[in-house]
């Protein structure tokens, strides 16, 4: 399964099916989320991001490299894939020896969803790595969603806002084309790198 695949979901909170998400993974894989803070009188949610290849190489500390604020926000969703172990079928009768035993577990995993005051509080621990991240755009609204990691379990988090606001480490406003350039000339040069050493 690839990246195109996670993130084309039966429902991003209610997306029309037929939707297309806009890869973000340019700028955004290999980021961390290291703080979440949520002002629900106001309907915002700020996004504190930590992007090593992206960042400035002298960063300041406790200072971001870049910033996503949602204003006007109207949906959080957060969920993640707990490990448990269940006990492995018996083999039928004749199959290879080599297969698990009665009594012996196979792990699998359940989606869980977790309430935000407990996801702040997990991120202000352990930062949540993106792996994938992309965006859905619509008449009034958008839904960013990002797949990654929260120390050894596997999640997913999705916000539906009506706007979305993306700041540098000097606070100075982006666009999303602007941002998305910034990964996507990284990855250029990267690119340039490895072809120069072939």
């Amino acid at each position: 399964m690839d990246g195109r695949d996670r993130l084309n979901p039966a429902d991003w909170v209610h997306l029309p099916p037929a939707a297309e998400p806009l890869s973000l993974w340019a700028s955004l894989h290999d980021a961390y989320v290291e703080a979440v803070r949520i002002d629900r009188p106001a309907r915002r949610l700020t996004l504190d991001l930590r992007i090593p290849h992206l960042g400035a190489r002298e960063g300041t500390p406790g200072v971001p490299d870049f910033r996503l604020q949602m204003e006007r926000l109207s949906a959080l969703r957060a969920s993640f894939f707990l490990r448990v172990d269940v006990p492995a079928p018996e083999p039928a009768s004749g199959s290879n020896a080599a297969l698990p035993r009665q009594g012996d577990t196979a792990p699998t995993a359940i989606e869980e969803s977790l309430g935000w005051d407990q996801l702040t509080e997990a991120i202000a621990e352990e930062s949540f790595e993106i792996l994938e991240a992309a965006l859905m755009r619509g008449e009034g609204h958008l839904t960013l969603r990002l797949d990654g990691r929260l120390e050894d379990q596997w999640g997913t988090l999705v916000f539906r806002a009506e706007e979305l606001r993306i700041y540098a480490a000097t606070g100075e406003p982006l666009t999303l084309e602007a941002f998305l350039g910034v990964g996507e000339a990284y990855w250029e040069r990267f690119a340039q790198r490895r072809r120069a050493r072939e």
